[in-house]
């Protein structure tokens, strides 16, 4: 599995980053607005900061 070895290649804040942004593109590919999407990426640029 890819994001298995994601896990183990990435640090966690840049593996949460793309698990995020895969959620939002799934949460896209059904038809839905990823509101939440907007509100974990500020929340992460904060962690970051």
């Amino acid at each position: 599995m890819v994001w298995l070895h994601l896990i183990w290649t990435h640090s966690n804040r840049k593996l949460r980053a793309e698990l995020i942004v895969l959620n939002a593109y799934q949460e896209m590919q059904r038809g839905r607005k990823p509101l939440q999407f907007q509100q974990q990426l500020i929340q992460l640029e904060i962690e970051i900061l």
